[in-house]
């Protein structure tokens, strides 16, 4: 987990992009404290969290791969991908005044974004829908583009003191990095 993040900043930094944490919401089934709820949500192995990491680092340009099959025909699970764009969520504060971006290059979102939009390497297939009336952009812009959204999935967190796991509804964007 401390790799990947380190990958990450390390490689946003070097291109120029912001690098934004988005943290995971995760919904136990019994009322947890506060410790044990910050230990469930810190877990890095994402074989244990139904591949959806507790908080991914994402920017723009990232190299990614998909945790989620989309269009079984099309786009398999692990497929890689980059990222083109992040759509945030409506209620997310300015994140140009932040001052984590001026000392750090990164952000912290405060709610989950609305989808981050990613492009499929050697797609010529236009999978996104543009809106009626708007400015359509050339086809070879919308090649392989696809916006991918947070999921709900479902698995068992069992503490260090506890007896029996309990069952953990976590929502994240699935994608990892691809090293």
């Amino acid at each position: 987990s401390y790799a990947m993040h380190a990958h990450a900043r390390l490689n946003a930094k070097a291109a120029g992009r912001v690098l934004y944490y988005i943290p995971c919401v995760d919904l136990p089934a019994i009322p947890l404290t506060k410790d044990d709820f910050d230990q469930m949500r810190g877990v890095p192995n994402v074989n244990t969290t139904a591949k959806l990491p507790g908080i991914l680092a994402v920017y723009v340009g990232a190299e990614m791969i998909l945790t989620e099959s989309y269009l079984p025909r099309y786009i398999a699970g692990c497929a890689p991908v980059v990222v083109e764009d992040i759509e945030l969520h409506p209620n997310e504060p300015e994140i140009r005044g932040r001052a984590s971006i001026a000392s750090l290059g990164c952000v912290l979102l405060q709610y989950m974004p609305k989808c981050i939009y990613v492009r499929l390497h050697n797609y010529s297939t236009s999978f996104l829908v543009t809106e009626a009336g708007a400015r359509q952009p050339s086809n070879a812009n919308m090649a392989g583009l696809f916006a991918v959204s947070p999921v709900s999935r479902s698995g068992r967190y069992k503490g260090h003191g506890d007896k029996t796991p309990i069952v953990v509804t976590r929502t994240q964007v699935p994608l990892l990095p691809t090293k």
